[in-house]
């Protein structure tokens, strides 16, 4: 008689428990869904790389890259590497693609600054050329990609190349969120697999600022 009070009493502890285990993942499970997932539009500018040694002939004859393709590999590898970041961390990013509506977005952005400082600035930018953009991503935000900047320092025992990656955030109303940069060094200039590798934690690094400043 007592083997049967307890395997009654183990069969309902276990009912008590996958019950309560279901609420939990029902309640984890609504939980997730009311989470507000934000959509991020990552646009790398046209011409954006620059150098205070490097000339772009120079850029392409050691990277390897042929020289009407400088900008748009850069804007690539970083970019996808920044989307990649976001996405551990359950934000969808997506890289502007190229067409003519990307390309005269890309013309219209225009840059304000000098060397490596470096910032985006949309007032010469249609307000519905921006939001058919921003709509076709479905994004609330846009990273736009400034400039990489190839900023080569020496001294008699080191040389040293940073590789410095300016950026702004804005809103869908062309408001500035925020703006900042990023580097990466090395001793000489990188083919595009070197740059891949050496960029992870930089774009994570901006991926990072972006996702504390698109939540608050």
């Amino acid at each position: 008689m007592k083997n049967v009070f307890a395997r009654k009493g183990i069969a309902l502890f276990a009912l008590l428990l996958m019950a309560t285990c279901t609420w939990a993942s029902n309640k984890n499970d609504n939980e997730t869904n009311n989470e507000t997932t934000k959509n991020v539009l990552i646009v790398g500018l046209n011409d954006n790389v620059k150098s205070n040694y490097f000339y772009p002939s120079m850029i392409a004859d050691e990277t390897g890259i042929s020289a009407d393709s400088v900008s748009i590999i850069y804007n690539h590898i970083i970019g996808k590497n920044i989307a990649e970041a976001a996405r551990k961390k359950k934000v969808n990013m997506t890289l502007l693609t190229s067409g003519q509506d990307a390309d005269r977005l890309r013309h219209e952005i225009k840059l304000v600054g000098e060397d490596e400082n470096i910032y985006a600035d949309l007032g010469n930018v249609p307000e519905q050329e921006w939001k058919i953009a921003m709509n076709k991503a479905n994004a609330e935000y846009a990273l736009v990609l400034n400039q990489h900047y190839l900023k080569w320092q020496e001294d008699l025992q080191l040389h040293t190349l940073f590789h410095i990656v300016s950026f702004s955030l804005f809103d869908a109303n062309k408001n500035e969120v925020y703006r900042g940069n990023a580097y990466f060094s090395s001793m000489n200039l990188l083919a595009p697999q070197q740059i891949n590798k050496s960029c992870i934690k930089s774009a994570a690094k901006i991926a990072n600022n972006v996702i504390k400043h698109i939540k608050r």
